[in-house]
């Protein structure tokens, strides 16, 4: 296609009535929406209107999106998945890319402060809880959450989500001090604190948490398993056993000519439920003599054996 013929399907694009090109746009997945962006500026402005997600959700068409949350030094950077504007894929690609997010370098983040609900990436400050940040990822724009009405010094936190309701439990500089649990109604932008009520003191230092049959899940110092249940109000052990597994992936890997080592991943698998009080050491493999021999007749193919723990 010459560049007048692009120029004139361009220009015929551009012309439809604002409804109707609103109405077409709102219909594609947002992996395009980058690509869709370098037609020209009008589009730019379309893909920005809050105009366009409501005629999404008028028509239904919600979909998942990938935002990826790395540290750098200084600070933290934001990405989000979609789909490369190259138009020429080989297949040494997947025609995908992550995209780099505007982020305020001074917003601080942790795994288990982050949480999303609905089209809002919630993060919830620590070790000064007394504010947070929120990405509304519609628009890639930051604004400030709203701050606890009662807000405490944390070493630590966690948070999950219940239908609309951010969970956060965390503890405290001060530990004689009762740690309740704080719920943040993100209708509503308002914040409640709830005492625990559990048969004793739960400690939730570098605690995990997340919520599993409406109920929040947080694994305590003592590698309890307790659950809030909201309707109930109360704290209870878990009926819940958090365990974890090993993984196990044999590679084959090769030396080429040119010195390029490439691996084949001949199988994985989940090879072990434990108990979450154990810890991995490590994993060692050890060869037996007559493998040793087969190397050195061979000495191009080896097998290498890992281990993953979860």
């Amino acid at each position: 296609m010459s560049s007048l013929e692009k120029k004139k399907k361009l220009s015929s694009i551009t012309s439809l009535p604002d409804d109707l090109l609103l109405s077409i746009v709102a219909r594609v997945s947002r992996l395009y929406y980058p690509i869709l962006s370098l037609v020209s500026k009008s589009f730019q402005c379309l893909l920005a209107s809050p105009d366009l997600y409501k005629t999404r959700s008028l028509l239904g068409n919600t979909e998942g999106c990938l935002y990826v949350c790395l540290q750098c030094n200084p600070g933290y950077r934001w990405f989000t998945l979609c789909r490369k504007p190259d138009q020429t894929l080989t297949n040494n690609t997947s025609g995908y890319v992550l995209a780099t997010v505007p982020s305020p370098r001074f917003h601080k983040a942790c795994f288990s402060s982050l949480v999303a609900v609905g089209s809002d990436i919630y993060n919830i400050h620590a070790p000064s809880s007394s504010s947070g940040s929120v990405l509304d990822c519609r628009s890639h724009t930051w604004r400030e959450a709203p701050a606890p009405t009662q807000p405490v010094k944390e070493l630590s936190i966690s948070a999950s989500v219940i239908g609309r309701k951010i969970y956060v439990v965390g503890c405290y500089n001060n530990r004689m001090s009762p740690k309740p649990l704080k719920v943040l109604d993100t209708k509503t932008q308002v914040w409640e604190t709830i005492p625990c009520k559990g048969k004793r003191d739960y400690k939730f230092k570098n605690s995990q948490s997340t919520c599993i049959d409406g109920k929040f899940h947080v694994v305590t110092e003592r590698k309890e398993v307790v659950a809030y249940n909201p309707k109930e109000g109360r704290w209870d052990l878990s009926s819940f056993v958090h365990k974890k597994k090993i993984l196990c992936a044999e590679v084959a890997l090769e030396r080429r000519k040119s010195g390029e080592i490439v691996g084949k991943v001949e199988w994985l698998g989940h090879v072990l439920t434990i108990p979450r009080e154990y810890d991995f050491v490590k994993a060692l493999a050890a060869t037996l003599l007559s493998y040793v021999f087969d190397m050195h007749m061979f000495g191009v193919q080896y097998t290498a054996v890992a281990v993953t723990f979860m």
